[in-house]
């Protein structure tokens, strides 16, 4: 009888540690995509805001300069 209860409790304890395990890891997986995401959105929000800025500067013409007759 002791030996069966023991043995329950065994394989209960080790139940509950795999279930901690993988409920930690799975946590730990979804926080790493979830901060990917986020990263790439922000280096994608940040590198569209340079090219535009590059862009709009790079077209602009120079305060004081004669139009071109091109």
């Amino acid at each position: 009888m002791t030996a069966g209860i023991a043995s329950v409790l065994g394989v209960s304890i080790v139940a509950v540690g795999l279930i901690t395990t993988v409920t930690i890891a799975t946590s730990v997986a979804v926080a790493a995509i979830v901060l990917a995401m986020v990263g790439l959105a922000v280096q994608s929000h940040v590198s569209s805001s340079t090219t535009s800025v590059a862009s709009s500067s790079a077209n602009a013409p120079e305060p004081g300069a004669e139009p071109s007759d091109d």
